[in-house]
């Protein structure tokens, strides 16, 4: 395999702190604890133009897949991010004002698949081309992982895969971190991944594991899962996130007519769409949540084939029948509103909030849920 010598460059040089070395805190959860104030504040918050204004270089132009997330500005930080800062401070571990901000733009999804972002120190047997194992090592997927459900499903269904690939690294996770003899009782079954690996190629998985493996991608897309590591050590992005640059780093397997990227990783101008729902898209040079958009569109191409062309009763069409209505789950939330949404429903279950806030956040959190771009 071919490694493009910039990357591997790039691979000599330190991790950089946007990826690697954050404070593993919760600053969203943080910032919006102090920024609370009677219900008006959180409508405020819950507005995707509120982050674009603060975490988006600016631009003359509008906001598009590319555009590059801003460099720190003091002057757009406000008594409560100070706040939440200091809150989250520890003895031998200061959470910078940079850090925080830095935070935020990785957990809401400004961040790029970039070298400088991910991070690689060595070469990366078992992505396929060095795009693809730039989305795939963001989305926290193992190469082993990642390139057995891709053989389950095939690029027909990637954004299947995608999905069963996530909550196959979510249970190996879970695996690793349940003591043997608490497993049971934690409903942490081992026995379902070696399964999946086992799966054939073009194999069906069995009814159980597969519903299996959707309950637990399920139960993490609704958790508030922030500052967790990956298996390479990263800071964590959020779980619809992964999913998408997952599928991203399926498609970046496969042909293009043209590449839309450049060979040091930047969209091609006249090539990439600046529309992510629009067509080709340079993955490893747009946010995480430009990737989500173009995952959802995807996501529902894919799935309105499998309704035209599976037989109804097929193995393979049950199986994928437990996504799609999952996938219009996710496709109706805006995915920075999701986040935030999760984090302050932690603040609601923890009682930093009021019960009357805590109920207006619920009817916020059900608007989203039935709103559609």
């Amino acid at each position: 395999m071919h490694l493009n010598p910039k990357l591997l460059a790039l691979a000599l040089l330190p991790l950089p702190a946007v990826a690697a070395d954050l404070p593993p805190v919760d600053f969203l959860k943080a910032y919006l604890a102090e920024r609370h104030t009677p219900a008006e504040a959180y409508d405020a918050g819950f507005n995707d133009a509120y982050w674009k204004e603060r975490l988006l270089r600016p631009s003359h132009l509008p906001s598009h897949a590319y555009t590059e997330p801003a460099a720190f500005d003091a002057a757009q930080i406000d008594p409560a991010f100070a706040a939440a800062a200091a809150r989250l401070d520890r003895p031998g571990r200061p959470l910078y004002w940079q850090q925080a901000w830095e935070i935020l733009q990785w957990d809401l999804g400004f961040t790029k698949a970039h070298p400088e972002h991910v991070g690689l120190p060595h070469a990366f047997p078992g992505y396929g081309s060095e795009h693809s194992a730039l989305s795939a090592i963001k989305a926290g997927v193992e190469s082993d992982i990642f390139n057995q459900s891709l053989a389950i499903f095939g690029n027909a269904h990637s954004t299947f895969a995608a999905k069963y690939a996530v909550a196959a690294q979510i249970l190996r996770e879970r695996i690793a971190a349940t003591p043997v003899d608490q497993q049971e009782v934690r409903n942490v079954e081992p026995d379902v991944l070696e399964r999946f690996m086992a799966t054939p190629a073009g194999g069906s998985l069995d009814a159980y594991d597969a519903q299996y493996l959707r309950d637990v991608l399920e139960s993490e897309v609704n958790r508030h899962t922030v500052a967790r590591s990956s298996f390479r050590g990263m800071r964590e992005i959020g779980t619809p996130f992964r999913i998408a640059r997952v599928a991203a780093a399926y498609r970046d397997n496969q042909s293009y007519v043209a590449p839309p990227c450049t060979d040091t990783f930047r969209y091609r101008e006249g090539v990439a769409s600046l529309d992510p729902t629009q067509g080709p898209v340079c993955f490893v040079d747009a946010s995480d949540r430009a990737v989500y958009a173009w995952y959802n569109e995807e996501f529902r191409r894919q799935a309105g084939l499998v309704r035209e062309r599976q037989p109804e009763k097929s193995p393979l069409a049950n199986v994928l029948a437990l996504l799609v209505p999952f996938g219009v789950v996710l496709d109706v939330l805006a995915a920075a509103e999701f986040v935030e949404t999760l984090a302050a429903e932690d603040l609601a279950a923890s009682g930093e909030i009021e019960e009357e806030e805590a109920l207006a956040l619920e009817e916020r959190s059900s608007g989203l849920l039935c709103r559609r771009f």
